[in-house]
């Protein structure tokens, strides 16, 4: 499982296993209420700075990890611990990441 601090959403696959999965990540730290006159309130998507920090809680062992920031086009790779806490920053970035068990 990957759990987002405030302000960030994930939508995540992981396979029955647990040894890998898929991640989209997007900021939802500017969100408004819109209703325009007459309409039902729906919620309208906009991106505001907010810490960027994902908790892992992966089977015991040691993965891989890319991460890759779909606003500026940046790729990362680099080891993850089943208990990760990754910190990206400060950011209003959408991410996507995959992870793999590597031991």
């Amino acid at each position: 499982a990957v759990t987002p601090s405030p302000g960030y959403e994930v939508s995540a696959w992981t396979s029955a296993s647990g040894d890998q999965g898929l991640a989209y990540v997007r900021n939802r730290a500017g969100d408004e209420r819109w209703a325009p006159d007459g309409t039902e309130a729906a919620m309208l998507r906009t991106t505001a700075p907010a810490q960027a920090r994902l908790q892992f809680a992966l089977p015991p062992g040691e993965y891989a990890v890319s991460l890759a920031n779909l606003v500026t086009g940046a790729v990362a790779d680099g080891p993850l611990a089943a208990d990760e806490l990754l910190d990206l920053g400060l950011s209003e970035d959408d991410w996507g990441l995959s992870w793999r068990r590597v031991d």
